[in-house]
C-alpha cells in the first residue's frame, strides 16, 4: 500500500510513491517556454486566444493552442469542452484525442484518458516492434507515451497489462525527451538512485533550462538527502515556470515540515490540495501537518513543568 506518512525515507533515502502520486498531469506545461510566465499567458489568453477560437472554433491552431493554454492555467474544465468540440471538428487527428485525453487525466477519468493515449501509443508500439518505427517522432507520440505512465497506476489489473507492455518498451524508445527523462528521474528517486537521478537531471536542466518539472525534481533529490533548505530553492525556482504545478506545493511543504516551519507547510499544502482536490496523498499530508502543528501550539501553552526534585 502507499506509505504517506514515509514520503521522503531517512533511512532508505528513496521516494515512497507510486509515479501516478508523484508527478500529476496538472504538473505538465505545453504552450512554448516565452508563455511560462501564467501571468503572461493569461492576458494572451484573454487579449487574443478566446477572441481567436470564439471567431474559427473550427480552425486547428485557434482550437488547440486555445485548449492548451487553457490546460497550463489550470483551466480543467474549459480546456475539455475544446477538445471535446475538436474531437468532432478533427475526426481524423489523433493530437486531439490526446489532449482530450489529459484533461480527463486531470480530471480523473483515468478509463477515457487510457482510450485516448493508448490509440497513439499502439500504432507507435507496433511500428517500433515490426522494426519501422517512424524517422521524427512528433509532441502526440511523446504525449501519449507519457500520459499512459503517468496514469498506469490508476488503471484497472485488466488495463494495465496492455499499457505496462507498451510503456515499458516506449519510454527507452523515448528517453531523450524532457517529460520522458523525468519519468525515469523518477524510478531513480524510487530505487533510492539519486546520484544517478541527479546525473538525469542535471543534463535534462542543461537542455531544457525552462521546464518546471526537472528542477521540481531537483528539489525531490535534495530533499531526499536532507538537504531542504537548498531543496525550497529548486522548488522556488521550478515555481516561477510553473505556478500551477501541485506537485512544486507539495514537495515545497514537505521540506518546510521537515523544517519545522509548520505553518508555511500548510499554506504550500493548501495551495497543492486547491490545484488538485482529487489528490488524496496531498491531503494526507495536510492531516499529519495540521496533527503536528496543533500538538506544538499545545505545548507551547502547556510547558512541561521542570522537574525541582
Amino acid at each position: 500500500g502507499l506509505c504517506v506518512q514515509n514520503v521522503y525515507s531517512k533511512k532508505l533515502q528513496r521516494l515512497d510513491l507510486s509515479l501516478s502520486e508523484v508527478i500529476r498531469c496538472r504538473d505538465v506545461s505545453f504552450m512554448p517556454d516565452e508563455f511560462q510566465d501564467k501571468e503572461k499567458l493569461r492576458k494572451y489568453k484573454n487579449d487574443s486566444l478566446i477572441k481567436n477560437y470564439q471567431e474559427n472554433p473550427a480552425v486547428y491552431s485557434s482550437a488547440v493552442e486555445y485548449g492548451l493554454a487553457l490546460i497550463d492555467l489550470n483551466e480543467i474544465d474549459e480546456a475539455q469542452k475544446v477538445f471535446k468540440q475538436a474531437e468532432k471538428d478533427f475526426v481524423i487527428d489523433k493530437s486531439v484525442k490526446v489532449f482530450k485525453g489529459w484533461t480527463d487525466a486531470c480530471k480523473g477519468d483515468y478509463k477515457s484518458a487510457r482510450d485516448n493515449f493508448y490509440l497513439v501509443a499502439k500504432e507507435l508500439f507496433d511500428g517500433v516492434m515490426k522494426g519501422s518505427p517512424p524517422v521524427v517522432l512528433f509532441p502526440k507520440d511523446i504525449n501519449s507515451v507519457f500520459g499512459l505512465a503517468l496514469i498506469k497506476d490508476k488503471l484497472s489489473e485488466e488495463e494495465q497489462k496492455d499499457v505496462e507492455q507498451i510503456v515499458e518498451k516506449l519510454l527507452s524508445f523515448v528517453k531523450r525527451d524532457p517529460k520522458i527523462s523525468c519519468v525515469l528521474i523518477v524510478d531513480d528517486l524510487r530505487e533510492g538512485n539519486i546520484s544517478q537521478a541527479e546525473e538525469r537531471i542535471e543534463q535534462v536542466v542543461t537542455r531544457y533550462p525552462n521546464e518546471g518539472l526537472p528542477l521540481t525534481l531537483s528539489g525531490i533529490a535534495k530533499a531526499l538527502k536532507g538537504e531542504h533548505e537548498k531543496a525550497i530553492e529548486q522548488f522556488e525556482k521550478a515555481e516561477k515556470l510553473n505556478q500551477f504545478s501541485p506537485l512544486v506545493h507539495f514537495s515545497k511543504a514537505k521540506s518546510l515540515f521537515e523544517l519545522r516551519k509548520y505553518e508555511e507547510a500548510i499554506q504550500e499544502i493548501d495551495k497543492a490540495i486547491a490545484l488538485d482536490p482529487e489528490w488524496h496523498t496531498a491531503q494526507s499530508e495536510k492531516t499529519k501537518f495540521l496533527a503536528t502543528s496543533e500538538v506544538k501550539k499545545l505545548r507551547k501553552k502547556s510547558p512541561v513543568p521542570e522537574n525541582t526534585n
